[in-house]
C-alpha cells in the first residue's frame, strides 16, 4: 500500500517536509511473517564494510518508510540484540600475570582483542594500575585503530570465576601462557621477548569460529611468511582501485566470517542447551555457592546459605549474612538452597 499524504497549510512548522504531513498508515511495501530479516543487516550495513551498526530505534526509522509487518519494531529489536558486531566494534581486555619478572620490569601482560576480527594486541607491562590501563589502550589501539565506537563506550566486566563471558581474550591468554613457558629461558625470565612472536603466530592462525585467521580478516589478504613463495600480485593504475580492490575483498572476507560465527554459535548453543535446565532466582532466595578453590579434597563444593539480592540473569548478586560481604556470580556456579 502507498504512503498516504495529507495537504496542509504552508507554516513555518520545522517538522512539516514540503508542506505535507505524513500520516501512521503502512508505508509503501506491506510484506509478510515471511519476511527475510537480513533486510534488517542491509540497512544497518549498506555497501560499506566498516560501517558501523546502529540501534534498534535508528535500524527502525531506516526502514519504516521502506516496509512494514507485524511486530515490525519487535523484529528488529531481537535482531539487533543478537547481531554480531563489526570489526574495530567491540574489544575485549584483560590482565595475565603476575610473571616472573622480566630484566626490563614487566611482570603482567595485557591482551586487547577485536571481537570481530580477533585480531590480538598484546603488552608486557610493569603494573597493571588503571593509568597504565589507559595508557596503553591510547598509544597502542586508539592511536592505531581509532575508537571503537564514537562517543559511545560500555565497560563491561566478566563474571568472576566464570571465563566464556569473555571467551575470545581468554582463549588468546591461555595459549599465550602455553607457547611462552615454551619459550621463555628459565634462568633469565625473558617471557617479554617472545611476546611478539606469540602474538604473530595466534594472528596468522585459522580462527575455528571464522575460518579465517585474524590476519586475513584485518588486513583483507593472507600472510607471507618466509618459507612461501611471493603471493599473487595485483597491479593498479591509481590509488584509488587498490581502496576498492581491498574494500571489496574485506567485504566478501567479512560477510563469510559473519556466516562462519553464526552457523558455530548455533551449533554450540543447541549443544550447550541440550542438557541444560537454566534455573531463576529471585530477590530473596537463598542459594548456595560454589567455591572456586577446595581447601581439600572432603571439603564441601558449596557455602552456606546466602541470600539473592539482586537479579540481572545470568549474573546474580548474593550477599553473605555473616560478614555483610557480597559477590557477584553466574549462575552456573549456584544452586537452590533447601532449607
Amino acid at each position: 500500500a502507498q504512503a498516504q499524504t495529507q495537504q496542509i497549510p504552508p507554516n513555518n512548522d520545522s517538522k512539516s517536509l514540503n508542506h505535507e504531513l505524513i500520516t501512521d498508515d503502512p508505508p509503501q511495501q506491506e510484506v509478510g511473517h515471511d519476511f527475510d530479516i537480513t533486510k534488517i543487516a542491509e540497512a544497518q550495513k549498506g555497501d560499506n564494510p566498516w560501517a558501523g551498526h546502529f540501534g534498534d530505534r535508528r535500524t527502525y526509522s531506516k526502514l519504516k518508510d521502506k516496509y512494514w509487518w507485524p511486530n515490525m519494531k519487535i523484529t528488529i529489536q531481537n535482531y539487533i540484540q543478537t547481531c554480531i558486531l563489526c570489526p574495530c566494534q567491540l574489544i575485549g581486555m584483560d590482565y595475565s600475570g603476575p610473571f616472573p619478572t622480566t630484566p626490563e620490569g614487566n611482570k603482567y601482560e595485557l591482551a586487547i582483542t577485536d571481537y570481530f576480527t580477533k585480531w590480538v594486541i598484546a603488552i608486557p607491562l610493569p603494573n597493571q594500575t588503571v593509568l597504565t590501563t589507559a595508557e596503553v589502550l591510547y598509544e597502542h589501539y586508539i592511536c592505531i585503530y581509532a575508537f571503537t565506537q564514537i562517543l559511545d563506550y560500555h565497560h563491561i566486566k566478566s563474571t568472576p570465576y566464570h571465563p566464556q563471558t569473555n571467551g575470545a581474550i581468554e582463549r588468546f591468554n591461555s595459549t599465550f601462557e602455553r607457547q611462552i613457558a615454551k619459550l621463555t629461558d628459565q634462568c633469565i625470565n625473558n617471557w617479554d621477548m617472545h611476546l611478539k612472536s606469540v602474538v604473530f603466530a595466534y594472528n596468522t592462525g585459522q580462527y575455528a569460529t571464522t575460518k579465517f585467521s585474524p590476519y586475513e580478516l584485518q588486513f583483507g589478504r593472507q600472510p607471507k611468511l618466509p618459507p612461501e613463495k611471493s603471493p599473487t600480485s595485483y597491479e593498479f593504475s591509481k590509488p584509488n582501485d587498490y581502496f576498492q580492490f581491498l574494500q571489496q575483498t574485506l567485504k566478501i572476507y567479512q560477510q563469510q566470517a559473519y556466516h562462519n560465527m553464526k552457523k558455530n554459535q548455533q551449533y554450540y548453543k543447541q549443544k550447550f542447551d541440550a542438557n541444560r535446565q537454566d534455573i531463576y532466582y529471585n530477590v530473596g532466595d537463598l542459594v548456595l555457592k560454589r567455591f572456586s578453590t577446595f581447601p581439600s579434597k572432603l571439603a564441601s563444593l558449596y557455602s552456606h546459605p546466602m541470600i539473592v539480592i539482586e537479579q540481572q540473569h545470568p549474573t546474580y548478586f548474593i550477599q553473605d549474612q555473616n560478614d555483610q560481604q557480597i559477590y557477584r556470580v553466574h549462575v552456573s556456579q549456584l544452586r537452590p538452597c533447601k532449607v
